[in-house]
């Protein structure tokens, strides 16, 4: 999406698609996104081959890193 305003439904349908298209955004590499997060550039090359989806944690992490505000609010 143009405007970087993704609905929380886009981002769960198909995270690494996201994830990929982020990264691509901000210029980092599966080593930078792993680093930011504490886990292994494995396991982030699991994401983006959608073997594997990040846990809630991780998604969270991801979600500042690409410059993104959370929030949650009661309906």
């Amino acid at each position: 999406m143009g405007s970087g305003i993704y609905p929380m439904q886009q981002i769960a349908a198909d995270p690494a698609a996201w994830a990929a298209s982020e990264m691509a955004r901000c210029g980092l590499a599966r080593a930078d996104v792993a680093r930011g997060l504490g886990v292994t550039a494995r396991a982030v090359g699991h994401w983006l081959s959608g073997s594997r989806r990040p846990s809630l944690a991780s998604m969270l992490g991801l979600l500042g890193m690409f410059g993104y505000e959370v929030v949650v609010r009661r309906v």
